[in-house]
């Protein structure tokens, strides 16, 4: 028999329903909830249960990250403004070398950006990095709910080819074994010019045989199309007829970024269902462009919203995401998204994902988070607005993640921040003292 437990918020946000409430509560029992109605009849119902309640708080879905590199959140803050070249070359490539050959590190920093974004009111992510067994370790550790690929990347060797797709089928086998609803893997070729026609080719064949999406970083960077052209000696017109002369134009697509998207290519990715995730504020930092939100979102291939790694965005924050997506919309020649759809696309991906029915009505399951509403934030005003331009105005009190509470009262339930930031300090000094001795 599961403990029933009433969360209760001065305003319920519903933004699959499309709906705003006053005094709105759940009742959850185990991963579900179970009644939902106003808070006086609630309390009257459930007059003994374990209430979770505050004078300013906020009720609503738990946000989804949509693409992270969570290892990354140990190379915050290495990198100024560069290009994305030589960020890769100068700041992330020294780093990275050092991190796999330290499994622990690898993990340690994933425990970090997890517990980062419970305490934002995250209650899953889509991660892709090496060594992805420790990710989905720490994934585990922290309570929430992942969807862990290995990145595959040969950039024209055939050994290396067969390596990285040995190294898929290895998670594969991983988190099959685990047997969890809430622990998911993909196929995902790193990008189109990191990975040769061949491997982009048996990539779309593993996932057949394995009945997984493919995950891809896409359009991120303007030379990409070049780069295929040098690097392999192939013709690539757009990136839609590439992806398809490949087998990766599907339903089951899910790209990154996206900047360098046509109209044309975007229109394609919704004919046949495919979809894509916006990274704002990462694109920024590196000087790859802005992502069409408003083209994603009227041809249907807005997916959710990501932080991507702390290399590129030392912020790993999915509501200020939100802000600059909206914020970027208003420039691209239309109205702009609305909030509704900012905010859908924020908690939808629970569906997509992990088959959740996502809301805060009777049946949704229990992925949760519970925000007071500081004095930067204006209560009586539009509070879907609110969420998306006053982010700094919540602060997040309670996560719960299928009926479980991974934040509590603003403080992580299972796990000492004192101790993972004093790891995290000691795990950064060690990387730039190696980087620092390895440059001199």
């Amino acid at each position: 028999m599961f403990k029933l437990v009433l969360i209760s918020g001065a305003y319920g946000v519903d933004p699959v329903n499309g709906w705003v409430r006053k005094n709105w509560s759940i009742l959850v029992e185990g991963s579900e909830i179970v009644d939902a109605g106003e808070r006086g009849l609630m309390r009257t119902r459930y007059p003994s249960e374990e209430e979770h309640h505050g004078k300013r708080t906020l009720l609503m879905p738990a946000l989804v990250n949509c693409h992270t590199h969570l290892p990354m959140v140990l190379l915050r803050s290495a990198s100024s403004q560069l290009t994305m070249e030589r960020w890769f070359s100068d700041v992330v490539y020294p780093r990275e070398k050092i991190l796999r050959s330290n499994p622990e590190l690898v993990k340690l920093g994933s425990k970090v950006a997890l517990a980062e974004m419970v305490l934002e009111g995250v209650g899953a992510v889509v991660d892709m990095y090496f060594m992805e067994e420790q990710v989905v370790q720490a994934g585990l550790e922290i309570g929430v709910k992942g969807v862990y690929t290995y990145g595959l990347a040969d950039v024209g060797d055939e050994s290396k080819m067969r390596s990285e797709l040995n190294s898929a089928k290895s998670l594969f086998g991983m988190i099959r074994r685990l047997g969890k609803k809430s622990v998911k893997t993909a196929i995902a070729p790193h990008a189109i010019y990191t990975c040769s026609p061949s491997l982009l080719k048996e990539a779309s064949r593993l996932a057949d045989e394995l009945s997984l999406p493919v995950h891809i970083h896409l359009a991120e960077r303007s030379d990409e199309l070049k780069l295929v052209e040098k690097m392999y000696n192939v013709r690539a017109s757009s990136y839609s007829s590439y992806l398809d002369s490949v087998g990766l134009m599907r339903s089951s697509l899910l790209g990154f970024h996206g900047t360098q998207l046509t109209q044309e290519d975007i229109s394609r990715l919704g004919s046949v269902g495919a979809g894509v995730v916006a990274n704002p504020t990462s694109n920024l930092r590196l000087g790859n462009g802005i992502s069409p939100v408003s083209l994603f979102a009227k041809y249907g291939v807005l997916r959710g919203f990501g932080t991507d790694g702390a290399c590129s965005n030392d912020e790993q924050s999915v509501l200020r995401e939100l802000k600059m997506a909206a914020l970027l919309s208003t420039v691209q020649g239309s109205a702009g998204l609305t909030e509704w759809e900012i905010l859908r696309a924020a908690v939808s991906p629970m569906t997509f994902l992990f088959g959740d029915r996502v809301g805060l009505e009777r049946g949704c399951v229990a992925n949760i988070a519970l925000y007071e509403m500081d004095i930067g934030f204006n209560a009586e005003s539009n509070i879907p607005r609110g969420i998306i331009y006053s982010p700094s105005g919540l602060r997040c009190t309670h996560t719960m993640i299928d009926g479980r509470f991974l934040v509590r009262d603003g403080s992580l339930t299972d796990i000492s921040t004192d101790e993972l930031m004093s790891d995290y300090s000691k795990a950064v000094s060690i990387i730039e003292s190696k980087v620092g001795s390895e440059q001199l």
